[in-house]
């Protein structure tokens, strides 16, 4: 079995298509609607998908995200620390806040994040092979 999607509810759909189009390259197919919910696929280039979701009566928590249950991130992988750091410098450049980093955890993870428009956590991180792979270099 194979994860197909998250899904967002969010009250601006077209913002926050734009959002993971612009800055993380994602395909968005045609949006679909029923009259009550309308609805956006995005598709990034490893398959993985996100659904964005407007709803005509959403109900609206006020949570901490990061400190309760549910999603509290979402993460894109890149391949080097380079890479991490010029997507860093691009989601800056296009003036997306800034929640932390680059930051690296111990000798194996380094990881930027930013909130997208809804004000959900999103991740740029370095996965621990690679972080692994830099280190023997070194030594």
């Amino acid at each position: 079995m194979k994860m197909d999607h998250v899904a967002i509810v969010t009250d601006d759909i077209e913002k926050l298509k734009d959002f993971y189009v612009t800055c993380f390259g994602a395909k968005a197919e045609e949006k679909w609607t029923d009259g009550t919910v309308e609805l956006y696929f995005l598709q990034f280039d490893n398959g993985v998908k996100i659904e964005l979701e407007k709803r005509s009566n959403p109900a609206r928590y006020d949570i901490d995200r990061e400190n309760s249950y549910g999603i509290p991130h979402l993460a894109f992988r890149v391949d080097t620390k380079g890479e991490l750091y010029e997507v860093t410098d691009r989601l800056v450049k296009l003036q997306v806040p800034m929640r932390s980093g680059p930051t690296q955890y111990g000798d194996d993870f380094l990881e930027s994040s930013f909130w997208d428009p809804d004000g959900n956590v999103v991740e740029i991180t370095v996965d621990s092979e690679h972080m692994k792979a830099c280190k023997e270099k070194k030594n």
